[in-house]
């Protein structure tokens, strides 16, 4: 004969054989809650009511009433919290602290890698080692998307901040904001959601179309000030990115009027970024020759540039609108993208500038949020 068969095997044999006869499992244990023990108590102590009457009260069996009574009897003290150490966990804590070291160590490891670097020291599932850093607030998120910093490229942004680290929302006013940017016709510029169900991903209603390389794009050029409404928006000529072009279609037809519209020009400070055809000889000498100061600014730094986030409100509105045909379609479009930008909107911006210096210190000249 083999081994006596276990209460499980022999529950599980009699529960296939005479189903109706199988006695029913055990139901998990539920326990009164704390304030319901201490009402127990409370009854019990006025002397006025039986085992009896306080489980008809309350509703409960009267055999755990007397369980709460019985303790309370031989104990001699109020019901406490129980504590139940349940099943031990299977990552220790020093387990779940070599996981993170890893993850440290290489964030852009994924969890089944993670697991298999783990292995040799720890044996648990991918889904295990997951949950138990979701627990110390770890989780698997899209990477930002940051220009890459060279120590030079901090030493500047940093030293940029804290020259103006104590400028005031008037003094950021005076500033003329300009940056180009460019826009594609047909690309999509946020991720798009559609409500389908699992059967329609391919149906056309639930596509986002794509468009084969070479599509039309225009590069643009916009510059806002505090203390002036918007500038008008430039098209740059396709082909035309040299510094002579530059001054053509920016200075000569933008900044020269746009600039002299202050009531007070020679308050206003022009911002660009380090691009060739900002930094040409033959930009600086227009400059110098029509008066107009430029300030310096740290390279990589499109996060101190408030003007990009009217780039990334415009590029939203594009999104948003039926595709253009061609380049003349796409710049009606722009140009209304860029009259949608309120005033507001602009001031909110120049408001933000203090707290980017104060990132940038603190980041130590590292990426910030904006």
């Amino acid at each position: 004969m083999g081994p006596p068969l276990s209460a499980a095997a022999r529950l599980d044999i009699t529960k296939r054989l005479f189903p109706t006869l199988a006695p029913d499992e055990p139901k998990k244990r539920r326990e009164l809650s704390l304030e319901l023990r201490f009402l127990v108590v409370g009854m019990f102590l006025g002397g006025t009511k039986s085992t009896t009457q306080i489980a008809k009260e309350l509703n409960k069996p009267e055999s755990t009433i007397s369980d709460i009574i019985s303790s309370l009897k031989r104990d001699l003290c109020l019901p406490t919290a129980t504590v139940r150490t349940g099943r031990p966990p299977r990552l220790t804590r020093r387990m779940i602290r070599g996981a993170i070291r890893e993850v440290y160590r290489n964030r852009q490891i994924t969890a089944k890698q993670l697991t298999l670097v783990l292995s040799p020291i720890i044996s648990v599932g991918t889904a295990t080692l997951k949950k138990a850093l979701y627990r110390h607030g770890f989780a698997s998120r899209i990477a930002a998307r940051k220009p890459y910093l060279m120590p030079r490229h901090r030493f500047n942004r940093l030293l940029f901040a804290k020259q103006h680290e104590n400028w005031t929302i008037e003094q950021w006013s005076k500033v003329i904001w300009t940056d180009e940017s460019s826009f594609e016709i047909g690309k999509n510029y946020r991720q798009v959601r559609v409500w389908r169900r699992m059967d329609e991903r391919f149906l056309e209603h639930c596509l986002v179309p794509t468009f084969k390389s070479g599509r039309t794009s225009i590069m643009v050029w916009g510059a806002f000030c505090g203390d002036l409404e918007k500038c008008q928006l430039v098209r740059m000529p396709k082909g035309k990115q040299q510094a002579v072009d530059h001054i053509e279609y920016v200075y000569e037809q933008a900044i020269s009027g746009y600039y002299h519209h202050a009531s007070d020009p020679s308050t206003l400070i022009l911002m660009e970024d380090g691009a060739p055809t900002h930094r040409a000889i033959v930009s600086r000498l227009w400059r110098e020759a029509y008066g107009v100061p430029r300030m310096v600014w740290p390279a990589q730094s499109p996060d101190l540039n408030p003007i990009e986030n009217v780039w990334r409100l415009m590029k939203a509105y594009v999104s948003n609108r039926p595709i253009p045909a061609d380049g003349d379609e796409m710049w009606v479009l722009l140009k209304e993208a860029w009259e949608s930008v309120s005033q507001e909107f602009l001031q909110g911006l120049l408001e933000s500038m203090p707290a980017r210096m104060k990132a940038v210190i603190e980041a130590k000249g590292g990426p910030t949020r904006w």
